[in-house]
């Protein structure tokens, strides 16, 4: 191993677990507000901590900070990183996971554009919760078409977390390369028939 890999080794082992915590969450695309709504506190509490880290790894700014510190951004997984980075910014389509039950395990800005949920309002909620209420029972349905045909495309009334409706198509991948691991889920607003 070269020296320039171990005393890269040894400043990222010298962060706290906090500051792990924020460079991991930054590095999966979420800003201060976010991280310090994900860790419960204040934006400039999280700043803080932003120099700490920075000091430690010898870092010039954030991006520089993330790249130094987080071994998972080596080149091996860095499109991984940049996918899920890409992911979470778009905001005209909901792009989220469902696990096999339907419970829903991931979140973008979409999520909010179209339905109206922040992230911890919408992680562990059921997917039926965009159903109108005539169609919850389809909820598993889709899934099904899905498992049959590789994938699964409808067009229907999608509901919002204030109770307004939108017509839009929704699209359901079943995540089978993934140890079956659950459905990707993409939502796009379209205009009324």
């Amino acid at each position: 191993m070269s020296k320039k890999i171990i005393a890269e080794s040894l400043r990222v082992a010298a962060l706290s677990q906090r500051e792990s915590q924020i460079l991991e969450l930054a590095a999966q695309g979420y800003i201060d507000n976010q991280i310090s709504i994900q860790l419960g506190v204040s934006n400039s509490t999280v700043a803080t901590y932003w120099d700490r880290i920075r000091a430690k790894l010898g870092a010039n700014n954030r991006a520089h900070a993330i790249a130094l510190g987080m071994p998972r951004n080596r080149l091996d997984h860095a499109d991984e990183e940049l996918s899920n980075f890409i992911v979470r910014r778009i905001q005209d389509e909901a792009i989220f996971v469902c696990d096999r039950t339907g419970s829903i395990l991931s979140w973008n800005e979409g999520v909010h554009n179209l339905f109206g949920y922040e992230e911890k309002e919408w992680i562990g909620q059921h997917s039926s919760i965009f159903f109108i209420p005539e169609e919850k029972e389809d909820v598993n349905i889709e899934f099904e078409d899905a498992e049959k045909a590789g994938v699964s495309v409808n067009d229907r009334w999608h509901l919002r977390k204030d109770g307004s409706r939108f017509w839009g198509t929704n699209t359901v991948i079943p995540l089978v390369e993934v140890n079956h691991a659950g459905y990707a889920k993409i939502v796009r607003m379209k205009p009324e028939p």
